[in-house]
């Protein structure tokens, strides 16, 4: 679970309509109002007090509060329901422009809810404060994803939505309810349109972080930062991936779970470019390299890597280190090849390489008193129940490590340069130490068992 100041856009974007629903309610009963003919909230299993508030009944409480005399509305009501309002409507945008998932009925789904908020925000707008979001940064950067050359960015770009002015954020007497203290939250929808919505979520936090990343390491060529910041850095960010994943998990799983819902989107988006993802050109690609750039996007290409890995090594065999059988890994290319079967091989070689390392660092014979999340990402995968699916945080995690490994081009073994030098001054630095002393020892034993010096 992620601390709230680290909160996904999609928990974010549940919290605002949770506020906007509690304080509906509880205002509106506390000023006299009823539901004639209609049942009360029902009681979320499990808690002492908190209900759950119909989409329908939304705008009548707005109707009934419209009408009374001095209704105040809050900061924080009009900062969530202004918020939840345009992080609906841009998504349901940007997916329309996609050309994925535009059926009727689907639309139909999207534009109640933002029809019912938008309804509540007008009934109430006599009463709301003014000034909470800038209209015009929201569609200045409308304009900036919709001329993007990425595909997949008017999709994936309803991020901006929770970037605020700021004189939102200096805006005084701000107090935002905390979430338990909550005695009403809306309607949850579990359809997998709204699955398919917190999986592009998912995937806009991911581009965030990845954007952090790959600035971070091109700070750590250009000698402004360190090896340990960075690579500290990385994997804080590979756990906030893993974090994010856990906060999406049960609407994810109740729809077929990540991969099944990835593969679904990856198809739809394919199609809607004109591009099938069968028939493949050769036995052992997992897919039509036509669409490689969207797969890549949408992990299936690291994720196809991983789930071929497992599925050549399952629990028990030998371990086997990588032979090269399908090529290795081009430093000099890079993520320049010409075509797209060449950038996949050099994908897949990259990480084949790579994966027999982490395999035996997460078996009995390498494991360790410290291990980073790449060894936890693949322990979960190679110990999981045989049929379940690669955690889809894992796969980005693969994605970045490309990206790393790509970027630095033949300047790909600085790192491990870096770390001999650090071991040398340590060895050093032992010189001084008594040779009976046996921490001495014990460290020098460490340093020969933990890297070979050349």
């Amino acid at each position: 679970m992620l601390p709230t100041a680290l909160k996904s856009i999609y928990q974010q974007y549940k919290a605002d309509t949770d506020v906007v629903a509690n304080w509906l309610a509880t205002t509106a009963y506390a000023r006299g109002y009823s539901s004639v003919g209609s049942d009360p909230p029902a009681k979320t299993p499990g808690t002492k007090a908190q209900h759950v508030l119909a989409i329908k009944d939304f705008t009548p409480m707005a109707a009934h509060l419209a009408n009374t005399a001095t209704l105040k509305v809050p900061h924080f009501f009009a900062v969530a329901i202004e918020r939840a309002i345009r992080v609906r409507k841009a998504f349901s945008k940007k997916l329309a422009a996609s050309g994925a998932f535009t059926d009727i009925e689907s639309d139909s789904k999207h534009a109640y809810f933002v029809n019912v908020l938008e309804e509540v925000r007008n009934l109430l707008k006599p009463a709301l404060e003014a000034g909470v979001f800038n209209a015009e940064e929201l569609k200045n950067a409308e304009t900036t994803t919709e001329k993007s050359k990425n595909p997949l960015t008017n999709v994936f770009g309803i991020l901006g939505v929770y970037e605020p002015s700021d004189a939102f954020i200096n805006a005084p007497d701000v107090v935002v309810p905390k979430t338990p203290e909550l005695e009403y939250i809306a309607e949850s929808d579990k359809s997998t349109d709204e699955a398919i919505f917190a999986l592009t979520a998912l995937f806009d936090d991911y581009e965030l972080l990845r954007t952090e990343i790959t600035s971070l390491w091109a700070k750590y060529v250009a000698g402004s930062l360190d090896l340990a910041a960075v690579s500290v850095a990385t994997n804080t960010a590979f756990e906030i991936a893993r974090a994010l994943e856990d906060d999406i998990q049960p609407i994810l799983e109740n729809n077929g779970g990540s991969e099944r819902l990835v593969y679904t989107y990856f198809e739809a988006l394919s199609s809607a470019r004109g591009v099938e993802i069968m028939p493949k050109q050769r036995p052992y690609d997992a897919f039509n390299l036509e669409a490689y750039d969207i797969a890549k996007i949408c992990l299936v290409n690291t994720q196809a890597t991983l789930n071929r890995y497992r599925a050549d090594n399952p629990p028990n065999t030998t371990f086997i280190i990588y032979d090269g059988v399908f090529g290795w890994y081009d430093e000099a290319l890079g993520a320049s090849g010409e075509t797209n079967r060449r950038k996949d091989e050099q994908d897949t070689t990259g990480l084949l390489e790579i994966l027999t390392g982490l395999h035996f660092l997460c078996s009995h014979l390498g494991k360790g008193l410290v291990e980073d999340e790449m060894v936890r990402g693949m322990d979960a995968m190679m110990n999981a129940p045989w049929g379940s699916t690669t955690p889809l945080w894992f796969a980005w995690a693969a994605q970045i490590y490309l990206d790393i490994l790509q970027n630095l081009g033949k300047d790909c073994d600085k790192g491990y340069h870096e770390m001999q030098q650090e071991v040398f001054k340590i060895k050093k630095a032992m010189a001084d130490v008594p040779i009976k002393c046996p921490e001495r020892n014990n460290v020098l034993g460490r340093l020969r068992d933990g890297i070979r010096i050349r």
